[in-house]
């Protein structure tokens, strides 16, 4: 019985990092119904719900992502070297002792394989997430077990930061990547540790049938999935709607809409001002939450078109033959939407600056095509090759030996070291800071003794000048030299 911790982007919820999840939880379940599964993400509490109780969800005060929130400055954004920064925050003891508190608590469960899975989230629009390779690395090395990384989508990357990133991927027993650009940028390690095989939800796609990812609608719909992060997802859906264009849908027979958010900040649905102009012209608007989505997939129909920006959604839909138009804004989702053309989809991909007077033209085309929406031998390739890779991550393996040298022991015993020095510093530093007090009261009452022997002096010499300026002093002198005489 095999321990295997996941470990993903996830917890949005994200409609397709949580497929991802999906995809390898069943996949685990049905290579080794005795399995234990372990997952992380960025919000335990929604990934615990998705997943239900067959998987353990790593709690905050175990969690790599939690560990990255405490342990990474937010100065790593802007800095041209994320590694360096990430160095940095180790430097700091607090910080310190928050990863040596994760690594050890996962170590507990007694993990056989560490497996970072899919997406495209490790890379320099989020560079504190980097971290999570470390902590991975970590805690696998801390328990003796396997670490393999699969669907990775690494660009863009900050120059320099490839060689961090080369070093600590050098050291897992596999990386698989989605993308040509990924494998590229790995092209250094060694060949039997590189795969590129596509996008780990390849795992779910079935020769056309329609299951889980995907939820079919009896209906031709037209489905819009815009994001508003990097991506002007409200601004694009009001240039979607000229008249000509809904005459077209009409004209195809679609008069239904489904509005489909994969994470909070998508497009939610239209305008008041928009619903009330396609209401008028026969349309029926639905939308889908997040959850939706993940718990029951995203909507397609034959017959219909599918509108989106988001990667999974043209993944998906595109490789199980349903038509649609994606669009891109950064270079970013250039590179994750050729990525699936490269996976077999033939849909058309758009700049958002292709959003003008002339998409209806555009619409008109997309909507006459009875062509295919994907090439079958390539997406077979890559599904093939997918789940090739997938069978070797899940073969046992003897597990590794753990690492001999039990560094956050020691780690752990220097930072405990270092905290009774300081403790005894701050002691020290305060026997100081007495000894200074008293010293200045000592000063200050010497000053005042001197002050006052002054004083007298003073005014000794005083009376002395008196007395030696006197009328009785000048006639008293003959005398008192008489006397001295006698001396």
């Amino acid at each position: 019985m095999a321990k295997y911790l996941l470990i993903g982007a996830v917890g949005g919820p994200n409609f397709g990092d949580e497929v991802i999840l999906s995809s390898w939880i069943k996949l685990i379940k049905e290579f080794d119904s005795g399995a234990v599964i372990l997952c992380d993400g960025y919000n335990p509490d929604n990934v615990a719900q998705f997943v239900g109780s067959d998987v353990y969800t790593l709690k905050p005060d175990e969690s790599l992502w939690a560990c990255t929130y405490s342990a990474v400055s937010e100065q790593v954004q802007g800095s041209s070297n994320s590694w360096d920064e990430i160095q940095a925050g180790f430097r700091d003891a607090g910080k310190a002792r928050n990863v040596i508190k994760c690594v050890e608590a996962v170590r507990q469960h007694n993990i056989d394989q560490v497996h970072i899975i899919g997406g495209g989230y490790l890379n320099e629009l989020w560079p504190a997430n980097y971290i999570i390779l470390l902590l991975a690395r970590l805690i696998a090395w801390r328990s003796g077990a396997r670490i393999i990384a699969t669907g990775l989508g690494l660009l863009p990357t900050k120059q320099d930061d490839v060689s961090g990133l080369i070093g600590i991927l050098s050291t897992f027993d596999s990386i698989d990547v989605r993308d040509v650009e990924s494998f590229e940028l790995l092209k250094a390690l060694l060949p039997q540790q590189l795969s590129f095989s596509g996008d780990d939800a390849l795992l779910l796609i079935d020769n056309g049938h329609i299951e889980y990812p995907l939820q079919n609608v009896d209906v031709p719909t037209l489905v819009i999935c815009l994001q508003n992060d990097l991506f002007p997802g409200d601004d694009t859906v009001a240039g979607l709607f000229s008249t000509t264009s809904i005459e077209l849908l009409k004209s195809y027979g679609i008069k239904n809409i489904v509005y489909a958010a994969a994470m909070s900040a998508d497009v939610r649905a239209p305008s008041e001002m928009l619903r009330q102009q396609l209401e008028s012209h026969g349309f029926s608007i639905s939308s889908l939450d997040p959850k939706e989505l993940a718990e029951d997939g995203f909507p397609v129909s034959a017959g219909g078109l599918i509108i989106t920006s988001r990667y999974h959604p043209h993944l998906l839909a595109a490789l199980s033959g349903f038509n649609g138009i994606a669009f891109s804004a950064t270079g970013y989702y250039d590179t994750k939407h050729q990525a699936v053309r490269n996976m077999g989809s033939k849909w058309v991909v758009l700049h958002k600056d292709d959003i003008h007077e002339n998409f209806h033209k555009i619409l008109e085309r997309e909507l006459r095509k009875q062509t295919t929406t994907f090439n079958k031998a390539v997406s077979s390739s890559f599904v093939k090759k997918k789940k090739e890779i997938a069978g070797a991550a899940l073969i046992q393996h003897e597990k590794p030996m753990a690492l001999p040298f039990h560094f956050t022991d020691i780690w752990s015993d220097n930072l405990h070291s270092l905290a009774v020095s300081n403790q005894e510093l701050v002691v020290v530093n305060q026997e100081i800071a007495n000894l200074r007090v008293k010293l200045q009261e000592s000063r200050i009452l010497y000053g005042q003794e001197i002050a006052e022997i002054s004083e007298k002096l003073k005014q000794e010499r005083t009376e002395k000048d008196l007395i030696l300026n006197s009328r009785m002093w000048r006639m008293t002198s003959p005398l008192r030299w008489f006397f001295s005489k006698f001396r």
